[in-house]
């Protein structure tokens, strides 16, 4: 069992409806977002509590009717407190070819010469309207709802060309890029490897890094220090287990890698305020 890909591998729609839409309250399995990334875009709307937030390295606290815009290949994830949101999930290169006009109106983003902002902090009048237009469409009991959500997300995009692109000021440099590339080298490390024993040594020769170095730049990416990472990836295996699962808890401790069943408990107190055991009670009866 894999809690969640860094680069998330899952499908987002069909061929014919390439959108992915999730409704996230705190009783959803996945409601805490491990770090990831994927190569669509994806729009989060916070609707009720706060959401802390990052974007490759960029930190935000999104409040309600706030939106986050994820670029493609993004790295992202945070910790919902008390926290209802709503994530669309699209590849903008496919959305843009359904409208030959779109194409050429959006090349800027797709190419590299302006972006959408990351975090838009109270949204225009325009804008929200917009957003509220393509969320509902998915809540819609229809068989034409389809036709509302590609016209939705067009006007979406529209209220995003109009008042939300900026110009890039500088691209990425190509040694931050390489750092970047080398941080999910480690994510992708954990994610297939949570079970067993990793080293802080290999982590670090997994970024091709000396370990000083290594620690000081994974903290002010990912907001924690490796070792805190790999707890909190392994506490979110183990509560989608706890979640999904008939099994004990210590053959859910032993499953994501943590032998010592008190320290389990522990850490799993320190990330959920809870024991392991209310919460898979808990779980199992919702």
């Amino acid at each position: 069992m894999k809690y969640l890909e860094q680069r998330e591998s899952r499908v987002h729609g069909t061929f014919d409806f390439p959108f992915g839409y999730y409704n996230i309250t705190s009783e959803h399995p996945r409601y805490i977002m491990v770090d990831h990334w994927h190569p669509e875009y994806e729009i989060i709307r916070i609707n009720k509590g706060t959401f802390p937030f990052k974007v490759n390295g960029h930190q935000y606290v999104g409040q309600p009717g706030d939106f986050f815009i994820v670029q493609d290949g993004a790295l992202h994830g945070g910790i919902p407190q008390r926290c209802h949101y709503e994530c669309i999930v699209f590849n903008l290169h496919t959305i843009a070819e359904l409208n030959p006009l779109c194409v050429q109106l959006i090349q800027p983003v797709l190419f590299g010469g302006s972006q959408f902002p990351e975090y838009i902090s109270q949204p225009n009048a325009r804008l929200k309207q917009a957003g509220d237009a393509l969320f509902s469409s998915f809540a819609m009991d229809s068989e034409n709802s389809p036709y509302f959500t590609i016209g939705a997300i067009f006007t979406f995009i529209g209220a995003l060309l109009d008042g939300y692109t900026e110009r890039r000021t500088q691209k990425p440099q190509e040694a931050e890029l390489r750092r970047l590339a080398r941080i999910k080298d480690v994510l992708r490390l954990i994610r297939n490897h949570y079970h067993e024993e990793i080293t802080l040594d290999d982590m670090a020769t997994s970024a091709h890094m000396n370990k000083h170095y290594f620690c000081r730049y994974f903290r002010e990416m990912m907001g924690k220090t490796p070792i805190q990472y790999l707890n909190y990836y392994r506490v979110e295996c183990a509560c989608e287990l706890l979640s999904t699962s008939e099994r004990t808890v210590s053959e859910v401790a032993m499953a994501c890698g943590f032998n010592n069943i008190s320290y389990f408990t522990r850490v799993f107190g320190t990330h959920r305020g809870i024991t392991p055991s209310l919460f898979a009670k808990r779980s199992r009866l919702s």
